[in-house]
């Protein structure tokens, strides 16, 4: 009998999207540094939510630090669904604030697959700090906006949706937790 899927959780608007289309799902079990995340998962039936601890980066409600990089070394997922603020066929996958890429690695070791999710605006572009290198991602999936001659650079590795990945503004997303 196989276990209950784990999925791991990165913060941010893309990947919160992809929490959202789990609403339907039954025996997950979701671990997120994400409190928005964890807000909306914790609201779902059959759904078990594990979230990692650690401290409170509140300009993006996200939890990083040494406890949260332990809390996911203790666990073992499937997938992680990584967010990126930049995706380059040389540099990998950057972020622009470097407290978050330990916590972010550490999503990367905990799980068999990761799958980065983010909208086509990202690619072709670097900040300041290396998460992974694009070896280290099993998957990118982005929206059909993205030029077929910058698609071609990323090869199999590379899902268009048929949809436009939404992302959704802090704001947004704070009216949608409010109506709830």
């Amino acid at each position: 009998m196989r276990s209950p899927t784990a999925l791991i959780h990165d913060s941010g608007s893309t990947t919160y999207e992809v929490a959202a289309a789990l609403r339907t799902h039954e025996s997950l079990t979701v671990i997120t540094n994400d409190l928005r995340i964890a807000k909306f998962i914790a609201t779902v039936p059959d759904i078990r939510l594990l979230v990692t601890g650690g401290e409170l980066l509140g300009s993006v409600y996200t939890l990083v630090g040494d406890r949260a990089e332990a809390f996911l070394a203790d666990y073992a997922a499937d997938w992680t669904f990584l967010g990126a603020d930049a995706i380059h066929p040389a540099a990998g996958i950057t972020n622009t604030n470097t407290l978050e890429v330990p916590i972010k690695r550490a999503m990367i070791a905990a799980a068999v697959s990761t799958i980065v999710v983010t909208d086509s605006s990202k690619f072709g572009h670097h900040t300041l700090a290396k998460v992974a290198a694009l070896d280290e991602i099993t998957q990118i999936i982005t929206d059909p906006q993205l030029p077929t001659g910058t698609a071609e650079q990323y090869g199999d590795q590379l899902t268009r949706t048929p949809h436009r990945v939404q992302t959704k503004s802090r704001a947004v997303i704070e009216d949608e937790y409010s109506a709830r």
